[in-house]
């Protein structure tokens, strides 16, 4: 099976993918918004991807089934914001495809995508679907959901099909079989028993007409179980109505803590020292932290290590990174939402009374990693930006999320009538200004310096961290040698910065270049001092070169033959 010839990203056969709540079939529309981080991000790429975007039920994709079958989607009416963002975009159903790899990048969800053989009309099955289609249309007591018009011999036989399922109204089981149908002769059998004459049944109690359902949420906490209850008793009998959809969200998360992983302290400290060189006191405070949850561990009493963590300091000096290990060395999963012009709606979701109504993104991780909030590491990075419109600012929002005493019952505004216990989780937050914090929220924090890097630090991250780590990216240990004095140049020559990040940016251009060298002519390239100034040229700012005292806190600005000495 082929991959599509569909590009995003400049990349041949990957689709930008949208977790859809219904199952979509061909021929039907959704509508996205860059209300929610996925979907922005998908916005994002939109004009780039020749208006195509792979729709994906997530219950397939929770389930993990594989080989997936999604629908390949267009865009045939977007929206955008002064800037020319896109901010809407409404998505009609092409065809099937089927999903032949699924990958995140970031908030970002790519798919790669192989044409399905629909297989070839034979006259014995069409002449089935037309009789079929044509009693469909006669029926005068059928609402029109497809737009299925008396003219059949217009569409072809899978296109014919698709729109009769939608016509018929096929609940959610009947639409995961007739979208896994890759033969479109196959959906007929389907097809025709939706279409039989409804008898009248005899309406039972509910323990009767819903015994299968009963029977898994017996498995639920009673208090859950009784908010499923309250949610299928709300109006609408669709599988896209929002009580519906809330129902299936609360079964989905984990409700169940699973026993407490121990924390091997002296493994923990030595994550931190191979990722980090330097940052005492931010180690220190991890360690602290992890330190009172294993003694409760080793207790048995509830994880409550106090005040979250808060890393303060400037961009690239590794505070998510330590974040990460804090998550590796307790064996838990890492979840990071991006805070920067975040408001409490993203937090918290759309009460379901509204017609845009959703999770808000604390749920859609928990059931999107299928774990219980104890196995969570959540990193609420640049907290100093989230959004403090006095309509919807998220400040409230994080008070209740951080402090121990309310986190217990979070209430998420779509799920009312479920608190999830979020006592367990584990928050690390960061942020580049600490007067960004509200005073408020300042309180509930253990505020960590994390300071930037001096430049003798930055040569020994470059040497004995960045750039191995880029050529065992690349595998090209015993390719490309970069000398000591060309990582100098790489720090010295250019304008001071308290991270690595544009360091480790420099590297990279290098390392592109010498194995450019070596794919033309073979052999080991060196590169030294003047080669990596000729690859990239040192930077001067308003005219004024930067020299660095190598192996002292301070450094120096030289203009002409004066030079002045300027406090770290």
């Amino acid at each position: 099976m082929a991959p599509l010839a569909v590009e995003t990203s400049g990349v041949q056969g990957l689709l930008s993918a949208v977790l859809t709540e219904a199952i979509l079939l061909p021929g039907e529309t959704h509508v996205i918004s860059a209300r929610w981080d996925e979907e922005a991000a998908v916005l994002a790429g939109l004009p780039g991807a020749d208006g195509r975007i792979l729709l994906l039920p997530r219950a397939v994709h929770h389930s993990g089934t594989r080989p997936a079958i999604g629908v390949l989607a267009l865009a045939d009416a977007m929206g955008s914001d002064d800037s020319g963002q896109v901010q809407r975009a409404r998505l009609f159903g092409l065809r099937r495809v089927e999903v032949l790899t699924l990958a995140r990048r970031g908030t970002l969800l790519v798919a790669e995508v192989g044409e399905v053989d629909e297989g070839d009309a034979v006259e014995a099955d069409v002449g089935r679907l037309l009789r079929l289609a044509r009693r469909v249309v006669r029926r005068e007591t059928l609402a029109s959901r497809s737009g299925l018009s008396p003219e059949l011999g217009d569409q072809s036989p899978s296109q014919l099909a698709d729109a009769l399922a939608v016509e018929l109204g096929a609940n959610e089981g009947a639409r995961l079989t007739l979208l896994r149908a890759t033969k479109w002769a196959d959906r007929l059998p389907v097809l025709e028993r939706l279409a039989r004459p409804r008898r009248t049944r005899l309406v039972y109690p509910r323990s009767r007409r819903h015994q299968s359902s009963e029977a898994a949420d017996e498995q639920l906490p009673p208090e859950i179980r009784k908010a499923v209850e309250s949610c299928l008793d709300e109006p609408g009998g669709t599988t896209e109505a929002p009580g519906r959809v809330a129902a299936r969200v609360l079964r989905e998360l984990v409700w169940e803590a699973p026993p407490a992983q121990p924390v091997d302290l002296a493994r923990a400290r030595q994550l931190l020292d191979d990722s980090h060189s330097g940052l005492e006191e931010a180690k220190r405070a991890i360690l602290d932290h992890l330190v009172v949850l294993e003694w409760q561990r080793q207790r048995g009493m509830p994880s409550s290590a106090g005040p979250a963590l808060c890393l303060v300091g400037p961009p690239g000096t590794g505070k998510t990174t330590l974040a990460a290990k804090v998550a590796e060395a307790m064996g838990r999963r890492l979840e990071r939402i991006s805070l920067g012009g975040v408001d409490d709606v993203s937090l918290v979701g759309v009460d379901r009374v509204y017609r845009q109504s959703r999770p808000g993104e604390i749920v859609r991780r928990l059931r999107a990693a299928q774990v219980h909030p104890s196995q969570v590491v959540w990193l609420l990075d640049e907290i100093d930006k989230a959004t403090r419109w006095s309509d919807h600012t998220a400040i409230p929002v994080l008070l209740a999320l951080l402090d121990p005493s309310q986190n217990s019952a979070w209430q998420d505004r779509f799920l009312d009538g479920a608190r999830l216990d979020l006592s367990g989780s584990v928050f690390v937050t960061t942020a580049n200004d600490l007067d960004g914090i509200p005073s408020a929220l300042r309180d509930r924090l253990r505020c960590v310096e994390v300071p930037g890097y001096s430049p003798a630090e930055q040569i020994e991250i470059g040497a004995q961290k960045l750039l191995p780590k880029l050529l065992r990216r690349l595998d090209a240990a015993g390719v490309v040698e970069v000398t000591g004095a060309a990582l100098d140049s790489l720090v010295l020559d250019h304008p001071r910065t308290s991270g690595c990040r544009q360091l480790e940016q420099r590297l990279q251009v290098v390392l592109a270049r010498a194995l450019e060298l070596h794919m033309a002519g073979g052999g080991q390239v060196t590169v030294d001092r003047p080669t990596a100034t000729a690859w990239v040229p040192p930077e001067r700012s308003l005219g004024i070169g930067f020299q660095w005292q190598v192996g002292r806190d301070s450094w120096a600005v030289a203009s002409g033959a004066r030079s002045v000495g300027v406090g770290h």
